[in-house]
């Protein structure tokens, strides 16, 4: 890896041409490609994540309490060794939302906290319920909070079951 910025550009430095390899005033920059295209999109990943507010795109193959300060992320189930439950944030602004993508053949499930609802459609779930995959691999669902006391769908693929 060394300090050759076309082999391995440092996390979270600015992505620009030379952070992947590419020097115009260089006639050999391309003899055969310096980093491959997964290292590309990895150094464009990072900075993109690197910038202040990004959004980021988050494997989750375990549990996991969220946090407001989560919210506008996008989680995936991809590799989870078996079903995965969000919590969603007890308190949080009208507006915070997360995305789930159930890529795993396993449950995705979220939790509202206690108190708590998840609008689906015209489908609501129970105080304290859950909306879980139906659809392994791949469901997709994004969540907002559009009250103290609800979270609703903004939208969805694959099929999703609500605690009704």
């Amino acid at each position: 890896m060394g300090d050759d910025p076309r082999v391995s550009p440092p996390l979270g430095a600015p992505f620009s041409a030379a952070s992947v390899g590419y020097s115009p005033g260089d006639p050999e920059a391309w003899p055969s490609p310096p980093v491959s295209i997964s290292h590309a999109l990895d150094a464009l990943i990072a900075y993109v994540n690197s910038l202040p507010g990004s959004a980021q795109w988050i494997v989750q193959t375990v549990d996991l309490l969220l946090s407001t300060g989560d919210a506008g992320n996008t989680y995936s189930t991809l590799g989870a060794p078996g079903p995965v439950e969000f919590d969603l944030p007890p308190t949080g602004v009208n507006g915070n939302a997360f995305t789930f993508v159930a890529e795993a053949p396993f449950a995705l499930k979220i939790n509202a906290p206690p108190g708590q609802t998840i609008r689906v459609g015209t489908t609501l779930s129970v105080p304290g319920g859950v909306v879980e995959s139906s659809t392994r691999p791949v469901s997709t669902i994004k969540l907002a909070r559009s009250s103290p006391t609800t979270w609703i769908m903004l939208f969805l693929t694959g099929s999703w079951s609500v605690d009704e």
